[in-house]
Order: C-alpha cells, then structure tokens, then sequence
C-alpha cells in the first residue's frame, strides 16, 4: 500500500518533527539543570533521592519532552517515516548545542566532530 502526502502535510510534518527534536532537546537541559540546582542542597537523585519530583523546573523539563514526543508522534500522520525518524537525531545536535551554553559543558573535538556531521 503506497500512501501520497501533499505538500501541505509534508510540510507541517517536517515542521512538527523539527519542533519535536528543539523540545525534546530543550527538555534534557531543563531536567538537568533542576538536578544541579538540587545538588546544591545536597540531594542527589542517582542515591535515591526523590526530591526533584518537587521541583517545578524539573516537572516543566518533564512536561516539555511530553509535548516533544507528542509533536513528534502527529508528524508521523503528516510525513512519511522515512522522513521524520532521521530527523530525531536533530535532538543530540540541540542538546549539545545548549548544554554548551546553559550548562557550561565543553564539548571536545569527537564531540563536535560527532554532533556538527551533518
């Protein structure tokens, strides 16, 4: 079964996926940025700790990759598969890219190398 998608629906699928992938990327450095902000007080999530399901910043990182795979799961009725997974490694690209400058991380050569491939 072969399927026809029109300009129109390509083109809101490719701009979902493409939203999809900033969330999603968006929402790894908002969680993490609550867990830093936790382990100032000491509470470490990695030992147990259930403190961050406290925080907002953390819940608003949560509700953010919620609508990230949400955005990414209606591109799929608007552009064909072929089209819309490879698109999901645009999310490594903007996590690193904003881990560098809200996190403070360096990205090393293999990083960058890794990340700016394409």
């Amino acid at each position: 079964m072969e399927y026809h998608f029109s300009n129109w629906d390509f083109n809101i699928g490719i701009i979902l996926a493409i939203s999809s992938n900033i969330f999603i990327g968006a929402s790894f450095i908002i969680k993490k940025k609550a867990l830093i902000q936790l382990q100032r007080y000491g509470i470490r999530a990695g030992e147990g700790g259930h403190g961050y399901l406290r925080q907002f910043t953390w819940w608003s990182g949560l509700l953010t990759m919620g609508i990230g795979e949400a955005a990414n799961f209606v591109a799929y009725a608007f552009a064909p598969a072929s089209v819309v997974t490879p698109l999901g490694a645009l999310s490594i690209v903007i996590t690193s890219i904003l881990s560098s400058k809200y996190l403070n991380e360096k990205i090393n050569l293999l990083g960058k190398d890794a990340s700016f491939a394409f």
